[in-house]
């Protein structure tokens, strides 16, 4: 979405048009800016050049939405890690989407929402992030118990405060994808493996079981290690 786009409680009706001419059965319902058979990997986007974080006085879009961004940040650029899941062995998806509530504000389901929310089973995590120098994106260490590792984070909104500064959140685990790496022989007889990366989402929990997104990891190494500290919980997200 490029910089200086329609403001928050604009964006899904400035879409709605667009979305009435795509929708179809195979997508399934309008999420907010998100198809229903998509959201698994609709919800694991990251916005580039955030630099801002004022909220307008209404927001009409729910967290777990690219559209929640609009009007609030100047966002040069939103990528998804993952378009579709890929038909090989190479990605798998490590949560279940068991339900998903969204409520029009009027009868238009492609308009604005007064109401969202992704009933979600999967792996969560306590981390704290700690800031390092740099611009945005954000360069960080993410540390939990004896776990340690630098990451580029994608903040929604600007919380991290300063250098060496930590911050309490919960990291909610997506997607494992292998890179399949052409390994030379000598590498071969050292035991090399193909690399094997996380993407996650960074969550703030707002109530009993209820949490909502401030940023996104794109990628982290050593899934095994997170994932075996990881506890799989059903939880909301707003």
């Amino acid at each position: 979405m490029p910089a200086g786009a329609a403001p928050c409680d604009n964006v899904l009706p400035a879409l709605a048009g667009i979305a009435t001419r795509v929708k179809c059965e195979e997508l399934g319902r309008y999420i907010a800016g998100l198809w229903e058979t998509q959201l698994p990997q609709g919800l694991f986007w990251f916005a580039r050049g955030v630099s801002s974080c004022k909220e307008t006085s209404i927001s009409r879009a729910p967290g777990f939405s690219w559209a929640s961004l609009a009007g609030t940040s100047k966002v040069n650029e939103a990528t998804w890690m993952l378009t579709s899941l890929p038909e090989d062995d190479n990605t798998r998806q490590l949560f279940q989407v068991p339900d998903v509530q969204c409520d029009a504000s009027s009868h238009n389901p492609f308009g604005l929402v007064t109401k969202a929310s992704i009933l979600l089973r999967g792996y969560l995590l306590p981390v704290k992030l700690k800031g390092e120098k740099g611009p945005p994106p954000c360069n960080a260490i993410i540390l939990s118990g004896t776990l340690e590792q630098h990451v580029t984070a994608y903040m929604d909104r600007a919380v991290i405060t300063g250098m060496g500064v930590k911050m309490d959140f919960t990291c909610f685990f997506g997607f494992t994808t292998k890179e399949e790496n052409h390994l030379t022989y000598d590498k071969a007889r050292r035991g090399t493996e193909n690399k094997t990366t996380i993407c996650l989402l960074l969550l703030e929990c707002v109530g009993q079981d209820v949490y909502q997104r401030v940023g996104c990891v794109p990628e982290i190494e050593n899934e095994g290690l997170w994932l075996k500290h990881a506890k799989e919980k059903e939880f909301m997200l707003i």
